[in-house]
C-alpha cells in the first residue's frame, strides 16, 4: 500500500496471524513500484512455498543493521530489490521472453529482464543476451535500464550474484566457496574479489561470522 497511509489489520474468524511488515521510502520508491506494476491497495494471493520465501526475506531485512553485517544498506537494498521482483512475478501472470517490442511499454520490457536475471542468475548471462531477451540493443538496454532502475543493469546482476552467494555460504556449510561461485554464476577467484570488496572479509570467512 502507498506510504503515509492509516491502516490496519487483523484476522479474521479466529484464527491466529503472524504479523509483520516493513516501509520502503526513498526517491526511487515509486518509481520502482510502477515499473514493477505491484498491485496497491488489493490482497495477494500466495501459496506455502512462497510465503516461506517471503518471511524469510522480511527475517533477514530485520537483522540488516546489526552491526556485524558489512555494508547494511547495500545488503538491503539489494534484498529489497529482489523482494519486490519476486512479489512481482507471483502477481502476473508469466509472459514468455521474446522480442515484444512493438507491443509492450519500456517499464515493462525492462521488468521482464529484472524477472529474467532473477530466474537465470546462476547462468552465464552477459548483457547481450538479457538485453536481447527484451528486444533491445546492448546499448540502449543499459542506457534504459539505468533511467528506469537507478544502476547498471551489470551491477544489479552482480549485486544479485553476491546476495545469493551470501545465502548459500551462510545456508549450505557444506559447499566449497567454488561451488557456491559456481552456483551463482560466477568465476571462482572473480567472485572472492568482488565479495570481499563489498563485504570487507573474503566469502570463506564471512560464512562463519554471520
Amino acid at each position: 500500500m502507498p506510504g503515509k497511509l492509516a491502516h490496519d489489520y487483523g484476522p479474521s474468524g479466529t484464527e491466529h496471524w503472524l504479523l509483520g511488515f516493513m516501509g520502503i521510502e526513498g526517491s526511487f520508491v515509486e518509481s520502482l513500484v510502477n515499473t514493477l506494476q505491484l498491485p496497491m491497495m488489493k490482497p495477494i494471493s500466495v501459496n506455502e512455498v512462497k510465503i516461506q520465501q517471503l518471511e524469510s526475506d522480511i527475517r533477514e531485512l530485520w537483522h540488516v543493521s546489526e552491526p556485524e553485517v558489512n555494508d547494511p544498506y547495500h545488503m538491503a537494498s539489494t534484498k529489497i530489490y529482489s523482494m519486490l521482483t519476486y512479489i512481482a512475478t507471483t502477481t502476473h501472470s508469466e509472459k514468455p521472453m521474446q522480442n515484444y517490442r512493438s507491443s509492450t511499454s519500456a517499464k515493462e520490457m525492462l521488468r521482464a529482464s529484472v524477472q529474467y536475471m532473477e530466474q537465470h542468475y546462476m547462468d552465464g548471462l552477459s548483457l547481450a543476451n538479457i538485453a536481447d531477451t527484451v528486444g533491445y540493443s546492448k546499448q540502449h538496454f543499459q542506457r534504459k535500464f539505468k533511467e528506469i532502475y537507478g544502476v547498471n543493469p551489470s551491477h544489479y546482476l552482480q549485486r544479485l550474484r553476491l546476495l545469493k552467494g551470501a545465502e548459500l555460504l551462510t545456508e549450505h556449510s557444506e559447499l566449497s566457496v567454488g561451488e557456491v561461485a559456481t552456483m551463482v554464476g560466477m568465476e571462482l577467484n572473480y567472485f572472492v574479489r568482488i565479495f570481499k570488496r563489498v563485504h570487507g572479509i573474503t566469502p570463506a570467512k564471512y560464512r562463519y561470522t554471520v
